[in-house]
């Protein structure tokens, strides 16, 4: 069972920020988990209430689709105004100490615009949040309605084991398979010929390697806790980022379930560089898996 109680959404009201509090009304409904919806901004009047205020904010048919879950008793929502100049101050501010499982945060999309997200609200969030983050790019599908698969690159570290228990809890909850995913890095390595001249050359994976790196993929799930879900193995060759990209546009994937190591205010080497690129260029929201 997804083990998540409490949802937090932070909300500029933009387009983007719109299809992200659709992906975490999705999540709350699955996991049964209550959620508070937040906006900061530097002033309010004294007398706004904040459920008006965010409520006459959305658009009609997200409105309209948050009364209905409110009005059935499905789902139970609080809603905050924060007063702050500096959206990632406020958003981890306002979750501290209040024990939040999740926190889905919209973005403007990527490329290289994203990259500048990444480097002031996004990446803040996603480093110093105490919760796993749930980062949703504008565009995609929405999960409750489209999750059919999960990616879940491993590579057989103790973070990786941790990962794919909690990911096979979101894969029952979504009804959705996992796709185990092992990239083996490419090597470059130089050729000598008669001229003296050198050239490069790529060296291809060992068939036995990968033979070896799928019936690990397959001990890893066995050793694994969680829930029987469908599963496939799968072991590509190349960048790491690049191929887990690929291997997710490939599969139409819901979902990326990556590590996020302990939260911090020390900004340096907390999301790994893989993890970064995935975030910064995934076809789907990429939910980060917050580990001690």
């Amino acid at each position: 069972m997804l083990s998540i109680a409490r949802v937090l959404h932070p909300t500029d009201f933009s387009e983007t920020a719109e299809h992200a509090l659709n992906v975490a009304l999705d999540v709350a409904v699955q996991a049964g988990a209550e959620l508070s919806i937040i906006h900061s901004d530097e002033e309010f009047e004294d007398d706004v209430v904040a459920s008006d205020y965010i409520g006459s904010s959305l658009s009609e048919v997200t409105a309209s689709r948050l009364s209905e879950l409110v009005d059935s008793g499905i789902l139970k929502v609080h809603y905050d105004l924060v007063r702050s100049t500096n959206p990632a101050t406020s958003i981890l501010s306002y979750a501290d100490g209040k024990s939040f499982d999740l926190t889905v945060l919209g973005t403007r999309g990527h490329g290289r615009l994203w990259t500048l997200l990444l480097g002031s609200v996004a990446e803040t969030v996603l480093r110093q949040s105490e919760s796993d983050v749930l980062v949703v790019h504008g565009g995609e599908d929405v999960p409750g309605q489209t999750t059919r698969h999960i990616v879940v690159p491993v590579d057989f570290s103790e973070r990786s084991a941790n990962v794919l228990s909690r990911a096979r809890a979101i894969a029952e909850s979504f009804s959705a398979t996992l796709h185990l995913l092992f990239v083996a890095e490419e090597h470059v390595v130089p050729i000598f010929t008669d001229t003296g001249i050198p050239s490069l050359t790529w060296l291809q994976l060992d068939p036995e390697i990968r033979e070896k790196a799928e019936a690990g993929l397959k001990q890893l799930y066995s050793n694994s806790v969680g829930p029987d879900v469908p599963v496939t193995f799968n072991v590509k060759e190349g960048s790491p980022a690049q191929e887990i990209v690929d291997f997710t546009s490939e599969m139409h994937a819901g979902f990326v379930c990556m590590a996020i190591r302990g939260h911090s205010n020390d900004s340096s080497g907390l999301l790994g560089s893989v993890t970064e690129r995935v975030v910064r260029t995934s076809p789907c929201p990429v939910w980060g898996l917050r580990q001690e």
